[in-house]
């Protein structure tokens, strides 16, 4: 056994004056999107519905939910990030059951909870951010079963 101090990656170790700790995860902005979108029987199955554009380099809030109405026995939806044509499906909730009305989080439950602090291109597998505007939108899976609304409250903190 060890008596250790250490310091989280938001928390300079005070004998370090050249460690820069990035704004977004220690005293940065927590900013937040707020859409709302329609959905009716008349869309295709696989029809996409963008919800937000946030930076690259935002590390998105775990307390981030998608909120739906019921949208009929079987229907599921996928939360996806879109960044320079590089669609990602697995980190952010995907095949979220929406037969009933209420609400999940945007990440999924397989992100570990030591990479919650990463920002969305590291997320996606990117090695080096390749700047811009990431495009967060839900896929619907079938067609609903009844007109249905996707309100998304999207929390994010970057450096941009």
């Amino acid at each position: 056994m060890a008596l250790v101090a250490l310091f989280s990656n938001a928390v300079r170790d005070p004998s370090d004056d050249t460690t820069r700790i990035e704004a977004k995860l220690s005293g940065g902005k927590v900013r937040q999107v707020t859409g709302t979108v329609q959905v009716v029987t008349a869309n295709n199955a696989e029809s996409t519905y963008a919800m937000a554009k946030i930076p690259t380099d935002a590390v998105i809030d775990p307390d981030s939910k998608l909120y739906f109405d019921a949208f009929g026995a079987g229907k599921t939806v996928d939360i996806e990030a879109v960044i320079s044509g590089t669609v990602q499906t697995q980190l952010l909730t995907d095949g979220l059951d929406v037969e009933n009305a209420g609400s999940a989080s945007v990440l999924d439950s397989n992100i570990a909870i030591q990479n919650y602090a990463k920002p969305l291109w590291s997320l996606m597998g990117m090695t080096s951010d390749p700047g811009g505007l990431a495009t967060i939108r839900c896929r619907i899976k079938a067609v609903a079963g009844a007109d249905s609304d996707l309100t998304m409250v999207l929390k994010y903190a970057s450096n941009n």
